[in-house]
């Protein structure tokens, strides 16, 4: 029963963690899309910025989950915050919803290929660790030899 509760523990506290994360970097990539948006920059840079910070938390957050949450909150953001009426939410404009949809999608893909990289690095990491055992273990074996 302790082990259960341990592990549900552990999960809650990545979830939480996972979401602080989320929610830093797109604290940060809003800032820094409103400085942009306050230096006159063309506003098609402001969906970079929502991008980077799509990558971003795929790329510090475990699994797919956060990847497209963080998706979706660009989307939001973006239509919140820097598109006409700003701050409030209006998909219904000309044009709007087909731009957010590609935004959406392509963030999607975004968090899902970062991901998959991620866990393709992962992997990677523990073939290479199996791998040298058999051979460290050889290393052992000779040395003892040598020094007798």
């Amino acid at each position: 029963m302790k082990r259960r509760s341990k592990s549900f523990e552990f999960h809650f506290t990545m979830i939480l963690y996972d979401l602080f994360k989320t929610i830093l970097v797109f604290l940060i990539a809003t800032t820094f899309a409103l400085c942009l948006q306050e230096a006159d920059v063309m506003n098609d840079n402001i969906f970079g910025v929502y991008m980077l910070a799509v990558a971003i938390t795929s790329s510090i957050t475990s699994g797919y989950f956060w990847g497209i949450v963080a998706s979706f909150c660009g989307v939001v953001g973006v239509n919140f915050f820097f598109t006409f009426p700003y701050f409030a939410l209006n998909f219904t404009l000309a044009g709007y919803p087909v731009t957010f949809g590609i935004l959406l999608l392509m963030s999607i893909l975004t968090s899902a290929l970062t991901a998959k990289v991620k866990q393709a690095a992962i992997l990677s990491s523990i073939r290479e660790k199996t791998c040298r055992k058999p051979e460290l273990h050889e290393q052992s074996i000779a040395q003892r030899k040598q020094h007798r």
